[in-house]
């Protein structure tokens, strides 16, 4: 009876053994198949962020996160729905700022994704990948609060796409191309803002030391002290000055017909003054060609700002001096940053004008820019990624 009894509980045993076997395989090779689907979704969630990274216009801005002046997706836990219906799923994605130069920017980018039902278990891909970006003007017109064309300028014009972050009024006429910020075409999520900031121009900040190093040029730029300037000041850049970099420390009054070939920018809250005449900026390719840090003011009753590539203004459109004309001219694209009245109706009259026209062809250097406004290291904030790689990538 006795070793009946043993057979009997050593049976049962075994068939326990034999169970909880078959049940330690069954979840060991469904956890095997759920670990490579969670590879796979570490991947996709990967390839999710890299997509992002290089098209943050289509990411959902709620989740951007800016470091060092940049701006990127990273959505955190709040991840679209990315499951596969054996319960793996991405619970994560992280993405951190790793190091930059100007137009060279690596992420840190982790993925993490759960899988298995009775005790789940994660699954988390690290890559680090590069993307190579630029800043490129977009817009003819670009303001980072509202303008207001005057109703009597009806000889302006703006050829090109506008962005108005605070809105566009007044004289709609003159526009010839696609209006940001109304109903239809609302604002882009990205760039942030319509134009950078005086202080995130990277020639401002330079310049201010003598030196600069952008793009291909290198050198001291040619600082200018003197207040009244002739036509004479702007011939010589200097050996060092590859980049024809003209500095002015002080409010600028601009006197007679010039021809600048170079790039003119103005010390923080300082004026430019067109006293007669017509003067014409063109830069450099890959530069900018105006900076003025406050108010563009026009003297005579017959001055013209004639600008040929990218203008950034910081201040008003104005004049001094008895019933004073003026017109400024961009042909590339003009930035007006700043808060408060553009254009100044109780200095200027009636003759006066906005004239932009953005260009059409986009020539060779960029094919998504035209060549003449090809500034890719205009400012550090707000670049436009180019492309993306991946330089590294392993798993834990």
């Amino acid at each position: 009876m006795i070793l009946v009894v043993v057979v009997m509980a050593a049976a049962a045993i075994m068939a326990f053994a034999l169970l909880s076997s078959a049940s330690l395989q069954a979840e060991a090779a469904s956890n095997s198949v759920s670990s490579v689907s969670a590879d796979g979704l570490d991947q996709s969630g990967a390839n999710l962020e890299m997509y992002y990274l290089v098209n943050p216009d289509k990411a959902d801005s709620t989740y951007f996160t800016t470091t060092s002046n940049t701006t990127f997706y990273n959505p955190g836990i709040h991840v679209p729905s990315m499951s596969l219906a054996n319960g793996s799923s991405v619970s994560e994605i992280a993405a951190a700022l790793s190091s930059r130069t100007r137009t060279l920017v690596n992420y840190a980018v982790d993925v993490t994704a759960s899988y298995g039902t009775t005790s789940p278990l994660t699954h988390t891909q690290h890559s680090l990948v590069q993307v190579e970006q630029r800043y490129l003007p977009k817009y003819a017109l670009a303001t980072t609060s509202s303008f207001t064309m005057p109703l009597t300028w009806l000889t302006s014009s703006i050829t090109g796409p506008v962005r108005c972050d605070g809105g566009y009024g007044g004289l709609a006429s003159i526009l010839s191309g696609l209006l940001y910020g109304t109903t239809s075409n609302p604002l882009p999520s990205y760039p942030l803002a319509a134009c950078p900031s005086y202080s995130q121009i990277n020639l401002a900040k330079t310049c201010s030391s003598g030196t600069y190093s952008l793009g291909t040029y290198t050198g001291n730029c040619l600082t200018i002290s003197s207040g009244s300037l002739t036509a004479s000041n702007f011939t010589n850049a200097g050996s060092l000055n590859a980049g024809s970099i003209f500095y002015c420390a002080n409010d600028v009054q601009l006197n007679g017909n010039m021809t600048i070939a170079g790039t003119v920018v103005l010390a923080n809250s300082r004026s430019l003054t067109i006293s007669s005449g017509t003067v014409t900026i063109t830069p450099k390719s890959g530069y900018p060609a105006l900076i003025v840090a406050k108010d563009l003011i026009f003297k005579g009753t017959t001055n013209t700002l004639k600008v040929n590539g990218l203008c950034w203004l910081g201040g008003m459109m104005t004049g001094t001096g008895l019933l004073p004309a003026g017109t400024l001219n961009v042909n590339g694209s003009l930035m007006w940053s700043g808060t408060g009245t553009k254009i100044d109706t109780s200095k200027l009259t009636t003759t006066s004008k906005l004239i932009v026209s953005y260009p059409t062809s986009t020539g060779t250097i960029d094919p998504a820019i035209p060549d003449s406004l090809y500034v890719p290291e205009f400012s550090d904030v707000d670049q436009t990624p180019k492309n993306v790689k991946v330089l590294s990538t392993s798993v834990n």
